[in-house]
């Protein structure tokens, strides 16, 4: 569990650059981040999220419980619910060529 996190940029619960990640059984819930994506930060990374709870997020940019930046990650069985945002993409804010499979 990633949990009551915060960041003063991206990424209040995760933020993963330039690589591969695999995440299992995962629940990211009420992080905050200054600027985007307050529960998971993906930057021009790939990989697997599977069997996962994005929920309660909150931000002021984009993304409230996940931004996608120059990356396709795939998702499987992923609940997004209850994130918030000031800015654009309450759930999910996808940009910059991203490809996500969800």
């Amino acid at each position: 569990m990633v949990s009551n996190n915060l960041a003063g940029e991206s990424g209040g619960g995760i933020r993963y650059s330039y690589g591969q990640v695999s995440l299992e059984n995962v629940v990211v819930t009420h992080n905050s981040s200054g600027i985007d994506a307050a529960g998971i930060a993906f930057y021009h990374a790939e990989g697997t999220i599977r069997n996962a709870l994005i929920a309660d997020n909150s931000g002021v940019g984009k993304g409230g419980g996940m931004m996608f930046d120059g990356c396709s990650p795939t998702f499987i069985n992923v609940t997004v619910v209850g994130n918030w945002t000031a800015g654009n993409g309450g759930g999910l804010n996808i940009s910059y060529m991203s490809q996500p499979t969800l």
